[in-house]
């Protein structure tokens, strides 16, 4: 495995963890939007990283740094939505209650503090293999 294939796979999970990033500040930004119709409303977004290793080539070194890089999927949340009694609301249905997006904001925040520590350490994977590069250059000029 070379240097590349290092900083393919670091980049690969840190996109993946600023995919996350992203589908957690549309949920949170949208925890309180709401819809006349129940079937309507936002449907909070999750991201799931997508295997794409043979696990065989994984062991006999063959595999390409495009099957060791993280691929994920943005998908929506099949849950339903919160029902809130609510009858002076304008979105109230005729029994007064108000589709709001099921998202609980405190989940939320949990999975966006993992996510910046996994962002943190792929960048970290990706600055030890730029180091490690700069030494074996150094090592090349005779230094």
């Amino acid at each position: 495995m070379d240097y590349l294939t290092v900083f393919d796979i670091g980049v690969s999970g840190m996109n993946l963890q600023m995919a996350r990033l992203e589908s957690m500040a549309a949920n949170l930004a949208n925890t309180n939007s709401t819809s006349a119709d129940a079937s309507s409303v936002y449907r909070p977004l999750d991201v799931v990283g997508v295997s794409g290793t043979n696990f065989e080539s994984l062991l006999n070194g063959s595999a390409s740094s495009d099957e060791l890089a993280v691929r994920y999927q943005v998908v929506e949340s099949n849950v339903g939505p919160r029902m809130v009694l609510d009858p002076s609301h304008p979105h109230a249905n005729a029994d007064g209650l108000v589709a709001y997006p099921d998202i609980n904001p405190v989940s939320e925040m949990m999975k966006l503090m993992t996510a910046t520590r996994a962002y943190e350490a792929n960048a970290q994977v990706v600055n030890a293999a730029k180091s490690m590069a700069s030494v074996a250059m150094d090592i090349g000029r005779g230094r």
